[in-house]
Parts: C-alpha cells; sequence; structure tokens
C-alpha cells in the first residue's frame, strides 16, 4: 500500500485566517495569504512587528480553533484505507499536544498516532508529500519522490504539480498510474558505504529488520580488509578460521543466503547532507540516489610513508605478508617500518624465518605491546633503529634500498629486498570532511552512543575506532536497529 505524508498546517487545516486575523487586531492591517509572495512572512507585515509575526504561532489555543479546509475531512476518509495516511507536521513544540488534540477531534479515523512532528520531511519514508512550504517541496522532490503542492503564491516557485484544493488532490492521487510512475533518482531508506565487516553487519540486520537498504562497495568484491589478512583468526566467537580470506567465505556465504542487496564498483563520489542525496559512481557512470539514513562504514586504509619510490614499489606489486612470505626472504636483508604491534610482529617472523632484519622507526617509543618488544631485541637477526625514518625507497625493477634520516646522526642508506610499511592505518573519511566532524586523525568524531553530528548519517567499524572487526559487527548491528525505530 502506498504510503502519503500529508502536512497540517495550510493543507489540512486553515493556519493563515487565523494567524492573520490576530495580527491585524493587533496592527490594524489587511494581511491575507493571496498577499504572500514568498515564504518569508516577516516581509509583508507592518515594520513594527517584523519577526514577532511568528509569536502568535506560540499562543496557547491557536491551533485548537483552526477549521479543517474545505472537503479535507471527507476526502482523507475516503482515502483512508486505500492509503497509508500520516501527517506530518513542523511546529513549535508548545504545540504538539495541541495538535494531537485537534487530530483526535476532526480525523479520528486516522488518530494521533499517525503524526510525525518534523522539520526535515525528505528525511520521512512516504511515496507522495502533500505540503504548502516550499523549502518541504523541493527538498522531498530531489529525493526522486512526488511532491504535490497545496497552491499558495508563495510556492510557485517550486516546479512541482499542484492543486488547488482537496477534491483536486483526491482526483490526481487516485488517477495516478503508480505502477508506471518512475523517479528520476533512486532511493534507499538506508544507505550503505562500505562492504567490509561492519557494513556487510548492517546490511544483515538491516534485511532482519525489513528496511528498505542498500551496500555499495568501490572494490571488486565484498569484505573489507579481509582478504589481505594471513593471520588466523583464533578469537572470532564461534568461527576458527586460517586467514581472512577464509572468514570472507563465512561472510560471503551468510550473504548469499540472505540475499543482501549490493553494488560492487561503486564509489561514494560526495554526500549532500541537507537534501540527502548522494553521488555515486559505477564504472564511470554518475548517478544520485536518495537515503533516510547514510550508514558509513567505509573502513580504513593502510597509512603510506608518501616518500619517493613508496609508489612505483606497490605499483610493481612489492606488497608482502610475513605471516605468508617470510621463508622468501631467507638470509635476506629486508626493512620493517613502524613501531606497533603489526611492525614488532612482523619483524619477528621475518626474523624466525631467518631473514635479516631491519626495524625503523621514526620514535624512541613503542605502541607495540611490551612482550614484542622484549623478544625483538633478544634476535640477533634484528637491528632496531629509533628516531629514523625514511626518505627514499630506491629500486629500478625492485627494491634494492632504503635512503634514511635520522633525529641524532646524519642520513644513511640500507640494502635491502623488501620493505615492509607497517605504520598504522587511516579512515577512509574523505568524503566526509565537512558533513560531520572529524578528529585530527580523521577519524569522526561520536558521541557516547556513536551519533555523529549529523544525525541522519551513522558512521560505524574503521571509521570511528580503529578496523576492530569485533567492534564493526558489533556497532552495525545497533545502527540498523536505530534506522529501524526512526524509519
Amino acid at each position: 500500500m502506498r504510503t502519503l505524508l500529508i502536512d497540517m498546517d495550510s493543507v489540512i487545516c486553515d493556519l493563515m485566517t487565523e494567524w492573520h486575523r490576530r495580527y491585524n487586531e493587533d496592527y490594524q492591517d489587511d494581511l491575507h495569504v493571496g498577499k504572500l509572495s514568498t515564504w518569508q512572512s516577516e516581509q509583508f507585515v507592518k515594520p513594527e512587528c517584523g519577526v514577532k509575526i511568528y509569536d502568535y504561532l506560540k499562543e496557547p489555543g491557536l491551533f485548537l480553533k483552526l477549521k479543517p479546509l474545505p472537503h479535507a475531512i471527507e476526502v482523507l476518509e475516503r482515502l483512508n484505507g486505500q492509503f497509508d495516511i500520516l501527517i506530518v507536521t513542523s511546529s513549535v513544540s508548545t504545540a504538539f499536544q495541541e495538535k494531537e488534540q485537534w487530530v483526535e477531534k476532526h480525523l479520528p479515523f486516522i488518530g494521533k498516532h499517525n503524526i510525525i512532528f518534523s522539520h526535515r520531511k525528505n528525511m520521512i519514508v512516504g511515496d507522495l508529500l502533500f505540503d504548502d512550504a516550499p523549502h518541504n517541496l523541493e527538498s522531498f522532490h530531489l529525493t526522486g519522490r512526488l511532491a504535490v503542492a497545496m497552491d499558495y503564491p508563495y510556492n510557485h516557485d517550486v516546479e512541482v504539480p499542484r492543486v488547488q484544493n482537496w477534491l483536486d488532490f483526491e482526483q490526481f492521487v487516485l488517477n495516478l498510474d503508480w505502477k508506471r510512475r518512475r523517479t528520476s533518482m533512486k532511493h534507499a531508506d538506508v544507505i550503505i558505504v562500505g562492504g567490509g565487516p561492519a557494513g556487510i553487519s548492517a546490511a544483515i540486520w538491516c534485511d532482519r529488520l525489513g528496511l528498505d537498504y542498500y551496500v555499495i562497495e568501490q572494490a571488486e568484491e565484498l569484505g573489507g580488509q579481509l582478504p589481505s589478512i594471513e593471520n588466523a583468526f583464533i578469537d572470532y566467537p564461534g568461527i576458527l578460521t586460517r586467514n581472512g580470506k577464509e572468514l570472507q567465505e563465512h561472510f560471503l556465504d551468510h550473504i548469499r543466503q540472505s540475499e543482501i542487496r549490493y553494488a560492487l564498483r561503486t564509489k561514494l563520489i560526495e554526500i549532500n547532507e541537507v537534501d540527502h542525496i548522494i553521488t555515486i559512481k559505477h564504472e564511470e557512470i554518475q548517478e544520485k540516489m536518495s537515503y533516510a539514513f547514510l550508514i558509513v562504514a567505509a573502513g580504513s586504509a593502510q597509512r603510506t610513508l608518501g616518500v619517493p619510490g613508496e609508489q612505483a614499489m606497490w605499483d610493481r606489486d612489492e606488497i608482502y605478508s610475513a605471516t605468508k612470505d617470510s621463508p622468501k626472504f631467507k638470509e635476506k636483508h629486508v626493512a620493517v617500518i613502524g613501531g606497533g604491534d603489526r611492525a614488532l610482529e612482523g619483524a619477528l617472523l621475518l626474523a624466525k624465518a631467518g631473514a635479516y632484519v631491519h626495524l625503523i622507526h621514526r620514535s624512541k617509543h613503542f605502541r607495540a605491546r611490551n612482550p614484542f618488544l622484549l623478544e625483538a631485541r633478544k634476535q640477533k637477526n634484528i637491528t632496531i633503529y629509533t628516531n629514523t625514518y625514511v626518505t627514499s625507497i630506491n629500486g629500478e625493477h625492485h627494491v634494492s634500498a632504503i635512503d634514511l634520516d635520522t633525529l641524532d646522526d646524519k642520513p644513511f642508506t640500507l640494502q635491502v629486498e623488501a620493505v615492509f610499511v607497517r605504520v598504522g592505518v587511516q579512515p577512509n573519511s574523505h568524503e566526509l570532511k565537512g558533513v560531520v566532524a572529524l578528529d585530527e586523525a580523521g577519524y569522526v568524531q561520536t558521541n557516547e552512543i556513536g551519533l555523529t553530528t549529523n544525525p541522519s548519517i551513522l558512521a560505524i567499524g574503521g571509521y570511528t575506532n580503529g578496523p576492530l572487526i569485533f567492534k564493526c559487527v558489533h556497532s552495525s548491528w545497533a545502527w540498523s536497529s536505530c534506522c529501524q525505530v526512526y524509519i
């Protein structure tokens, strides 16, 4: 059944007549709706009134005195049952109770439980909005759904279908060919950006909760960083796997059984947080999609050194796993860059496989756990360089050396056959810059329950807390449930 979203003020009930009557009595004026050529009422009142015109909307009892517009009640009663009808209205908080009482009196067949108070009607799920406010009509129309204007002079600049009265609206709605109607823009109530563990988990929960959702992933496959993880997963509850690829297969099996809806090779280009529209690019074709909620789960990427020769090394596919590839470097010199757990663990694996490891860290202080550091210092084939940083990676056809500089000594060069860059991760949050608050490292700022500074954009997984798979999955369930509550 289609859902009609119906505004209350000046659509169902006659707000303007009572509002202007009170103003005219106080200021000896003749203001009426025919004079309002724009939405800003203060432009059409006497200067001594100005923005005080809006104070009348806060007066107790105002909304209880409003009369229904001609035929509004009878038409709504006829449409009720053929359509799901929600009354959507924005108002000062003091009027909430009065509007509920008005609906209970005049529209008992709809009832106050079907009222939604919101200033952002484009966020509300529905097929058609019947409204008079230009900003509501325009923002809803931009989502690709149908907005219909109750015709007033102040909304003539909005290019949407318009009707003169409720009988016209009834005929308009009943004559619509809903099956053939096509919107200019795709819409999903929940769009999930990112197909890693967090995004997959969010999609599963959206599916279970019956939400209209869609997952976009820019890579060739779902799974995020899982395919590149060679370590065994020994502490993920209920699943023991030899590596990330095997865990990815468990995730993909779940996705196939649940028939999760997703698109690969689809990149997020831009977020219009005001109109709830994103721009995406799929195989060189750009399109727009509208949403009620955006769950951003694009995760994090390996941080790079940003030095000459590094990109050429990546382009030659000289990317190695210390777990999988350490036997290749027996009795060879390799460099491990970093001071965290991953760098120290990689150095130990390489050293135990017989490589000569040069562990290079830009500080004297290591972030790695102390057992890793103590073990590394015991290894005769691990040389640790502190206060040292890489300035260049050299080699035409393969890595042959790295240039180093230090805070203590002069620059020098090391001959190495491989470079393992292990300097942490960085969030893939560049599309969110200026949209929600980020910290200095680029991670999304959230409050104690995970809300971002934009109530319709939710950030989960590596965006907020680093790439911990357990947190990714847990937060995905929570936010999918939040979306269901509001939708």
